[in-house]
């Protein structure tokens, strides 16, 4: 009998690696009724893990959190409907209509609530199936960023991104935005897609 080659034995280690990785993943349910994991999303993000996903059930989530990502910039802290504090998550809402990020009262200005924004450190985010609306920014990114089914209205930015990572969007809809996109630094490939 043939003792494993070195290749084997370390193809072996990697599956079990993968597996280890896919299995540790999650998915949190937040349900404004209660019968999810979480009544609100924020809580969601903040006990998700890199890997995890995050299914937001239907409503209208008006709360905010402080988004302060320690840069020079004057309107920083801000509020925001999500602050995106960890790694390789995927949000997923039931619906563009469905799934409300919007605050009580519109606020597109300056001092307006943002309705996404991750921390410096988030290398990829996916969002789906959601509406943004009546806010300053819709989402306001940095890293690898895919987006698709979500609807943003009423904003001065539908999607404000800055980096160099790539930013993909998929069958969304703009309407009402000041802006449609704001490039904030060197964007070095993006993909917009019907």
């Amino acid at each position: 009998m043939k003792s494993p080659t070195r290749a084997s034995i370390l193809c072996g280690l990697a599956c079990l690696l993968l597996l280890a990785t896919s299995a540790s993943a999650r998915t949190w349910r937040v349900e404004k009724d209660g019968s999810g994991d979480y009544t609100t999303i924020q809580p969601a993000v903040d006990g998700a893990a890199p890997g995890d996903s995050i299914l937001i059930g239907p409503g209208r989530y008006s709360e905010t959190t402080l988004y302060n990502p320690n840069v020079p910039k004057d309107f920083f802290p801000k509020p925001v409907m999500i602050a995106v504090t960890v790694d390789d998550l995927t949000i997923i809402g039931a619906g563009p209509d469905q799934v409300y990020l919007a605050p009580e009262t519109p606020d597109s200005s300056p001092d307006g609530p943002m309705g996404i924004a991750t921390y410096l450190w988030i290398t990829q985010l996916v969002v789906k199936r959601l509406t943004i609306e009546d806010v300053y920014d819709g989402m306001y990114f940095c890293g690898k960023v895919e987006i698709s089914d979500c609807r943003f209205r009423n904003s001065d930015k539908g999607i404000a991104y800055w980096d160099q990572l790539g930013l993909i969007v998929r069958s969304c809809d703009f309407t009402d935005n000041y802006w449609l996109l704001a490039i904030l630094c060197g964007l070095t490939r993006a993909v917009a897609a019907a």
